[in-house]
């Protein structure tokens, strides 16, 4: 019964404690991304002239995340960890394209790497 009850308190200790850990991560962090986007040189249907796309979009859940002229976008972007974030791009020449295709990211803390014991000094009383 003793060992039992030992067992349980482990238990909780170590689950506190995991909570303790997970508590000082961090909760979000600030990116740079990178977005490289294939161009756009055609035009759906021919209705009529394909005017040349004058700029691409980039979209992060639904909301306008940056524009640029050219296909290289680089961004500043706060992400919080743990939230799957997606992103997605069109193309526009005085009308927007269909979105591209969702490329979406999650970010995770990494675990760090385990640390090197420098010294160890033991004194005898």
């Amino acid at each position: 019964m003793k060992k039992l009850i030992l067992l349980n308190l482990s238990l909780v200790l170590a689950l506190l404690m995991s909570r303790q850990v997970s508590a000082q991560l961090p909760l979000s962090v600030d990116a740079t991304i990178d977005f490289s986007i294939a161009p756009v040189t055609t035009c759906e249907g021919s209705v009529g002239p394909c005017l040349p796309v004058s700029e691409y979009r980039i979209y992060v859940d639904d909301n306008l995340l940056a524009t640029s002229s050219g296909t290289a976008i680089e961004v500043l972007f706060h992400m919080a960890i743990g939230q799957e974030y997606c992103f997605e791009a069109t193309a526009f020449n005085g009308l927007e394209s269909a979105r591209s295709a969702p490329s979406c990211y999650t970010p995770t803390a990494a675990t760090p790497e385990a640390p090197i014991i420098i010294s160890l000094p033991i004194r005898f009383s």
